[in-house]
């Protein structure tokens, strides 16, 4: 084993002469230079340069096959968000988890190409009593920052996994693990996984010709096939695929996420005065979502009823207060567009929460156009991936 040598408090800030004390302008200049960290850490959460400063002291090699853009609006990827080594044991500067010290509360990422339903997903692993989700805004989103985990620029009490452990604290003490939701998290793997290596995350994949479909509803002036649209979908699976094999890792289609093992029994089973007056139909997928984070499976039967025969306001997720201002900006790509979009985006969402889970019913059969069809089979990486999760055969006859 190679001997693990800690700087001494000397090293790093040397004594006056004829004193043990370390010299006034040592200190000083601890100050500031933590001054410039906190304020680059605040300003970093609004702008994307500033990340990129950010992330120069974790600069590592970047995993091969990782797009040039990914993620809500179609913004640049950068080296710290999926680095090469994510599987290796993290520098002393840069970990966030001591092997003496077991976590609190395990930390669950929620991710997927925009459209491809993380919100209703979200709003029901809400409702499970061992679940405690963040939701910071009316888009019920919070993007990974190069400074969320990392000891090296902040504060250990200042990391955004303390802060969410402390919400957890005051909101729902009981929750075994926190979770929080955002498309462009499936974007960032590589950095929760070096950053905390005990997370788990739950990547929903969707139909790309139905996210197509409803990206373009919501952008409607962008190229069909450009990186704001079909492009983001391809760009943000090619991502989640990079970590398929990874058992923190688990890929649930969307439109199989609500499917009971017997619609007959469901049937029955909500139409019955109380929960006991029929058998409880299963739902495997949802209650592998449940299995693969670590809280009680068993009662995805339970809030799916609950969600579907009690009113709104009884199970719809609170937007907390946004303690880290992870309000999200919209890029350059998407420009005066993007922030109309998300506008209306975020109304959408409202809405939504508010409405039973349903089956996801596929839309692309009756409203995709001509020049879509014909756009969408030219693209032969969007065309693998319809074929590797399902969704079309080889011989692209549809």
């Amino acid at each position: 084993r190679r001997p693990h040598h800690k700087p001494t408090g000397a090293q790093r800030c040397p004594a006056s002469a004829g004193t043990t004390r370390p010299t006034a302008a040592c200190g000083i200049s601890a100050v500031v230079v933590t001054a410039i960290l906190l304020g680059l850490r605040v300003v970093g959460r609004r702008s994307v340069a500033v990340q990129g400063l950010l992330s120069a002291p974790g600069a590592y090699p970047g995993l091969a096959g990782v797009p040039p853009r990914c993620g809500s609006d179609a913004r640049a990827t950068w080296l710290w968000m999926n680095p090469a080594n994510f599987n290796a044991t993290a520098p002393p500067l840069m970990t966030t988890t001591t092997p003496r010290r077991r976590r609190k509360r395990r930390p669950v990422f929620l991710v997927g190409c925009g459209h491809s339903g993380t919100t209703p997903a979200l709003t029901l692993a809400a409702m499970h009593p061992q679940i405690w989700a963040y939701a910071p805004n009316a888009a019920l989103e919070y993007s990974v920052k190069p400074t969320s985990f990392t000891r090296a620029l902040v504060l250990p009490s200042l990391r955004d996994d303390k802060t969410f452990d402390r919400l957890a604290d005051r909101q729902k003490p009981a929750a075994t693990a926190w979770l929080v939701k955002s498309p462009s998290n499936a974007c960032r793997l590589g950095y929760i996984f070096r950053s905390l290596p005990t997370s788990r995350v739950v990547g929903l994949v969707r139909d790309g010709r139905d996210v197509a479909l409803s990206l373009l509803e919501r952008y409607p002036r962008a190229d069909p096939a450009g990186p704001l649209c079909l492009g983001r979908w391809v760009n943000d699976n090619t991502v989640l695929l990079l970590y398929a094999k990874d058992p923190r890792l688990l890929l649930l289609k969307y439109e199989t996420l609500f499917d009971t093992d017997d619609d007959d029994v469901e049937r029955a089973s909500l139409e019955a005065s109380s929960a006991a007056s029929a058998r409880t139909p299963r739902y495997p997928q949802l209650e592998r979502l449940f299995a693969h984070v670590g809280v009680d499976a068993s009662l995805a039967p339970v809030l799916l009823r609950r969600q579907r025969t009690e009113p709104p306001e009884t199970w719809r997720l609170a937007v907390n207060s946004d303690p880290l201002g992870t309000s999200s900006s919209s890029s350059s790509l998407g420009g005066r567009h993007a922030v109309v979009a998300s506008d209306r985006h975020t109304a959408l969402r409202t809405n939504q929460t508010a409405r039973p889970f349903a089956r996801a019913k596929p839309r692309w059969p009756d409203q995709m156009t001509p020049r879509l069809r014909r756009i969408i089979k030219s693209d032969h990486r969007a065309l693998h991936l319809l074929v590797h999760f399902g969704y079309a055969n080889t011989s692209h006859d549809w």
